[in-house]
């Protein structure tokens, strides 16, 4: 299963620098030119099923996205929205984060009046992630209904009363359609297509090169939720999770998960010690982890890879080797006989290269995003 993660375009809360929350929230000008510039990546790529967080903001943007294209029913959930943020919600961020760091239960578990915690945005996204494997791993019915998603933003934050339709509809022909659609794919990828999708499905043909039957999943929400996924994503490694919110406007990120026959996780509410595989069935490959701004130019212009990569050359079912020390060469006395080199340059290289570690997970490598 490919889940690919999209974060909601900038908004006039996110330039303001406000707590928005549950609270809707509106695309600037920037914000839809970002959403735009990941239609075009994203035109040709075939998708499962398209799941979006049921805030406007998010609405609106996977709008844009989707415009255009074969698809206009999704999946709108309360389970990928923004971590609540209660009475705070419309004040700045900077206000909040001092509270949080204050609190004497620990970062994680701070919570305004009426909010959520980092804890609680972590519950959900197991939450998600495991309705995810038991979807598609284990053949379940999908419990949220479909939504036509160009109505769901014309109506405002009130989309309830377009009622939705039962996921069956969706599986109707399926059987039949699916050496059809197979032939889709593998045509999309040959002709066709935006030459930046290219970069992204060529540096993902080593992974679906050995899983032919994989789900690709479509996932458009806000970026603490896309910390907190990624955190889950990181448990079924066996890794620390973090708190590093660095999803920007539009980033695009994208793991690869497989062994889920038995699909899930247990809701563990994310503990910040480092622990055993939450799942051993599992393995997550991190195929795109993108930080980086969606800045219209920026991306026009750029060529730099999107983070250090790693790439392992073992099976991507092959479960990630436990993380290895830190790079870097150690010091070495000098000889007794000759000038004698700089001690303080060495010292200096050296500890930058004490600083780094290698990934422990399969990462893909490619520029441009």
């Amino acid at each position: 299963m490919e889940i690919w993660l999209v974060r909601h375009g900038e908004t006039f809360g996110n330039k303001q620098r406000i707590v928005q929350g549950h609270s809707g929230g509106k695309l600037t000008k920037l914000g839809e030119r970002q959403a735009l510039l990941n239609q075009k990546k994203l035109m040709n790529v075939d998708f499962d099923a398209i799941y979006v967080s049921d805030s406007f903001r998010t609405r609106q943007t996977a709008n844009i996205i989707l415009e255009g294209s074969k698809y206009s029913k999704v999946h709108l959930s309360p389970l990928l929205r923004e971590k609540g943020g209660g009475v705070m919600e419309g004040r700045l961020l900077s206000e909040l984060r001092k509270q949080a760091v204050k609190f004497e239960g620990g970062y994680r578990n701070y919570k305004a009046e009426g909010g959520e915690s980092w804890s609680d945005v972590h519950i959900r996204a197991e939450t998600f992630f495991n309705n995810l494997c038991n979807r598609y791993f284990k053949g379940e019915e999908e419990k949220s209904n479909l939504y036509d998603i160009k109505q769901a933003v014309d109506i405002g934050d009130d989309y309830s009363s377009l009622g939705g339709e039962k996921c069956v509809k969706e599986e109707e022909g399926k059987e039949g359609e699916e050496e059809e659609k197979k032939e889709v794919k593998v045509k999309g990828k040959k002709s066709k297509i935006n030459p930046e999708t290219r970069k992204i499905l060529t540096n993902l043909q080593e992974w679906e090169s050995t899983h032919p039957s994989f789900k690709r999943i479509l996932v458009v929400t806000h970026g603490g939720y896309i910390m907190e996924f990624y955190n889950t994503m990181k448990e079924v490694n066996g890794q620390k999770i973090s708190n590093d919110n660095n999803a920007k406007n539009c980033a695009l990120y994208i793991f690869g998960v497989t062994g889920g026959e038995a699909g899930g996780l247990g809701a563990t509410g994310g503990k910040d010690e480092e622990s055993k595989s939450s799942h051993p069935e599992l393995s997550v490959d991190y195929l795109l982890i993108n930080h980086k701004f969606h800045d219209e130019q920026k991306i026009l212009t750029s060529t730099s890879t999107v983070m250090p990569s790693f790439t392992s050359k073992s099976s991507a079912s092959t479960r990630p080797k436990p993380l290895p020390k830190p790079l870097g060469k150690p010091l070495v006395k000098p000889k007794a006989s000759g000038p004698k080199p700089s001690t303080k340059k060495k010292v200096v290289k050296t500890k930058k290269e004490e600083g780094k570690k290698t990934v422990k997970a399969k990462v893909y490598e490619f520029g441009g995003m």
